[in-house]
């Protein structure tokens, strides 16, 4: 950790998993609102709502990423079980 504390290790890489996460939802948000939705239009929410979801998706998933990554050996079967977890319950939901 070449000398930082852990709480600004930590604090850093969640930052940066962060932007990268804001970097493809900014993507996701432009795709929907290129196809102009009505649902996505809807003054009730629409894009709003959309937006505040996925920014708050991210706010929890990538520190549960991190917890539960220390009940894996290496950083690859972690990531493939994650996946296949988030699949799975995103599917059954």
């Amino acid at each position: 950790m070449s000398g930082v504390s852990k709480t600004i290790f930590w604090e850093a890489a969640f930052a940066a998993d962060y932007l990268i996460y804001l970097v493809s939802f900014l993507g996701f948000v432009i795709v929907f609102a290129a196809f102009n939705l009505e649902v996505l239009n809807n003054p009730a929410g629409g894009l709003g709502a959309l937006t505040v979801l996925f920014l708050l998706f991210g706010w929890a998933v990538i520190p549960l990423a991190y917890v539960l990554s220390w009940l894996f050996r290496s950083e690859i079967g972690a990531l493939a079980a994650l996946i296949l977890a988030y699949i799975v319950l995103g599917t059954l939901s």
